[in-house]
């Protein structure tokens, strides 16, 4: 039993070293960024620029990470099946906002009250996007900051919402932050792992 702990901590420890380098929080807030930039311009250069960063993520964890950190394959005890769930989970809580959206573009013949929420409210849909991303990598590696970045787009959607401010900036905001947070990560990281020649 003890055996089975310690690995656990193990586990954790490296899923928390892996990605200490703030990649995956730098780039997934500018695609949030892009998103709010397309949405202040109507042009479409900044969507195709928000999702752009996310083939890149591979690329950069193998010629940043991987040369600092090496890598480790666990020999995880959660099965293929149960990732899978889980992927599926959060794909089909994805496709139900989506779909949220939608009918609220249809206008179809809704209760009253139901219109009216999604008029409101509805970039809290679509933030639920970006936030469910985040709550998937919570799930799936433990870092509690992904967790904390759902709960902050929601958060800030919802404040800024309240305001009266331009859901452009308020799209904006959050990406900024967990963009800004991902590049003082990632800072950090370089200067506490450098690259040692011959290593």
């Amino acid at each position: 039993m003890s055996e089975k702990l310690d690995f656990s901590e193990l586990k954790k420890k490296i899923y928390f070293s892996y990605h200490e380098d703030g990649l995956l929080d730098l780039l997934m807030g500018l695609c949030i960024l892009g998103f709010g930039l397309n949405m202040a311009t109507d042009n479409s250069v900044f969507l195709v620029a928000s999702w752009i960063w996310i083939p890149v993520y591979m690329p950069m964890k193998n010629s940043i990470t991987v040369p600092r950190l090496g890598y480790v394959r666990l020999n995880e005890e959660r099965t293929l099946a149960s990732r899978l769930m889980l992927l599926l989970g959060i794909g089909v809580v994805a496709a139900l906002l989506f779909l949220g959206v939608i009918v609220f573009s249809a206008q179809g013949s809704l209760p009253v009250s139901v219109m009216d929420w999604l008029r409101t409210y509805h970039m809290m849909l679509i933030g639920g996007l970006f936030a469910l991303f985040f709550v998937g990598a919570w799930l799936w590696t433990a870092v509690r900051r992904f967790l904390v970045y759902a709960i902050l787009i929601e958060a800030l959607i919802f404040a800024g919402i309240q305001l009266g401010m331009e859901p452009p900036v308020y799209t904006m905001l959050p990406g900024g932050l967990i963009a800004l947070a991902g590049l003082g990560k990632l800072l950090r990281f370089l200067q506490k792992y450098p690259v040692v020649e011959g290593e």
